[in-house]
């Protein structure tokens, strides 16, 4: 059983996931990801760009009630995930495939 997954940001609690643990995670200029240990990504903050790769959601992410922890959606790529990164207005990600899908 995993605790709940916390990520602090700015000196914020961020929870996460209630059935995985933090592997990694990168922030940009307005947006977040977290790759869990169950090998999910889950980004939130800024997607006009599609940046979260939460197609066709436009706006943000993460701010209202019911969008972050495990109401938070995945991005629309197939697989599990080894690793993430990102910058300004897009995001990557590569499976455990060693597939490269990028999105913003």
């Amino acid at each position: 059983m995993f605790a709940p997954l916390l990520v602090v940001l700015f000196m914020f609690p961020v929870f996460i996931s209630s059935s995985s643990s933090c592997h990694s995670r990168f922030s940009w200029a307005q947006h977040n990801c977290v790759l869990t240990s169950n090998q999910n990504l889950r980004c939130w903050g800024h997607n006009n760009a599609g940046q979260l790769g939460l197609y066709p959601i436009v706006g943000e992410v993460g701010i209202g009630q019911n969008q972050m922890g495990d109401y938070l959606p995945p991005p629309n790529i197939d697989g599990a995930m080894i690793s993430a990164h990102g910058s300004y207005r897009f995001s990557c990600a590569i499976s455990t495939d060693l597939d490269i899908s990028c999105w913003g």
